[in-house]
């Protein structure tokens, strides 16, 4: 488990630097299970951090580390968002902390994300399109699929829980195509994505994609 927590914090560093120029507050990593979101971050500081220092919380659940690594990086940033608004008095949820408002949605765009509106979650559902932002710093970080051989740590799901009141989260949406293939043309660099191996031509230049 420890493992796993030390590589999903390397991972949120990396993402504070890159999308956030430094600018979040360091939380504290949790990987425990729950059933109703993908990530949470708590309201306010509750863990004790050393004398008078004190951090949120922010949890990747452990029911849903299955996910290509592309979707946990989206919830990552996603809670991150959260946090930056947290960290500045931005209320930027509703109904009990599960309607992402339009405030959300402009500081998920301005990091990475691609927001989709749900009737029941609001500007929510970060996960169903991927940006090519997010997409090209995966493949940049190889070292982050580290996390796809911790996750099958026997009995990970089966840690307890604590009861802490959380903000946002990423809700729990149906399956997502795994866009793991990307394929440029030789000729005129067009990008594209597969979820599988497939044989792609350029429509442009009528030429045969390679992948990489």
């Amino acid at each position: 488990m420890s493992r796993l927590t030390n590589q999903i914090e390397r991972m949120f560093r990396a993402i504070n630097h890159d999308f956030f120029d430094d600018e979040l507050e360091m939380p504290t990593i949790t990987v425990v299970p729950t059933a109703r979101a993908y990530a949470h971050v708590s309201v306010e500081p509750i863990w004790e951090c050393g004398k008078d220092v004190k951090r949120r919380e922010l949890n990747i659940s452990s029911s849903y580390l299955s996910r290509p690594l592309e979707l946990i990086v989206s919830s990552l940033i996603h809670e991150s968002c959260h946090l930056l608004n947290l960290q500045h008095n931005i209320f930027d949820t509703s109904r009990g902390g599960t309607y992402h408002s339009k405030v959300f949605r402009a500081t998920a765009e301005a990091h990475g994300l691609i927001c989709t509106r749900t009737e029941k979650y609001g500007w929510s559902d970060t996960s169903s399109v991927l940006s090519d932002r997010l997409l090209d710093w995966v493949l940049l970080h190889d070292e982050f699929r580290e996390i796809e051989l911790c996750r099958n740590v026997p009995g990970l799901s089966a840690i307890p829980t604590g009861n802490r009141a959380a903000e946002g989260g990423t809700p729990v949406s149906a399956p997502r195509p795994n866009h793991n293939h990307r394929y440029v043309c030789p000729r005129c660099g067009n990008i594209a994505r597969s979820g599988k191996a497939i044989n792609l031509i350029c429509g442009d230049c009528m030429v045969k994609m390679v992948e990489g």
